[in-house]
């Protein structure tokens, strides 16, 4: 009977310990998250796009108005 109480606990141990083993492997494949983004970054950036595009705008509309004018004489 005595041999049966350890076989017992022996298969409690190895359950403990497998349960163990897998709870540490979740936690490890758990990353730390992406830091959050530099939102004054991403203003700057997106102000930076925007005068690109109103440049671009000024130009074309110059130029239609420098064809208009050029048409009109």
């Amino acid at each position: 009977m005595k041999a049966m109480g350890s076989v017992v606990q022996v298969g409690q141990s190895v359950a403990m310990l497998m349960a163990s083993l897998a709870s540490l492997a979740l936690l490890g494949a758990c990353g730390r998250p992406d830091p959050p983004p530099d939102i004054l970054k991403t203003q700057h950036d997106a102000l930076d796009k925007a005068k690109g595009v109103e440049a671009t705008i000024e130009d074309s509309d110059r130029a239609a108005r420098k064809k208009a004018d050029d048409a009109a004489q």
